[in-house]
């Protein structure tokens, strides 16, 4: 079954005239590690979307569903805690500990903030 990703690259694709493997080729992976993909059995790293954006000339709009996308096949996240202050750490760390945690009115009200932030 495809995954947001894989309907995004397949949207690509078809808009684009192009088969699994073109995109595979401009991608410089197989068409079979694409297609695992698509499908939510192989995780696409950062790299790929990059070359994605650049090379199908995204709007920043594209790039925003692309990322969400991408993050959402990931099935994990991680955050880089290098250069960030004491505060940010304790932020990043809190966070994740305590994630599973969180109501359903909290994550709304988390959501509302991050929403604003531009």
């Amino acid at each position: 079954m495809l995954t947001e990703l894989g309907k995004i690259l397949r949207k690509l694709r078809i808009d684009n005239s192009q088969l699994l493997k073109d995109m595979a080729d401009i991608l410089s992976i197989s068409p079979a590690s694409l297609s695992s993909i698509e499908n939510g059995k192989r995780n696409p790293q950062r790299a790929m979307m990059q070359d994605i954006i650049t090379h199908y000339h995204l709007t920043p709009k594209e790039q925003d569903d692309l990322w969400n996308a991408f993050d959402l096949s990931r099935k994990e996240a991680s955050v880089p805690l290098t250069g960030l202050t004491g505060t940010q750490e304790e932020l990043g760390l809190t966070f994740a500990r305590r994630f599973n945690d969180l109501s359903q009115d909290q994550i709304k009200e988390i959501m509302a903030v991050l929403k604003k932030i531009n």
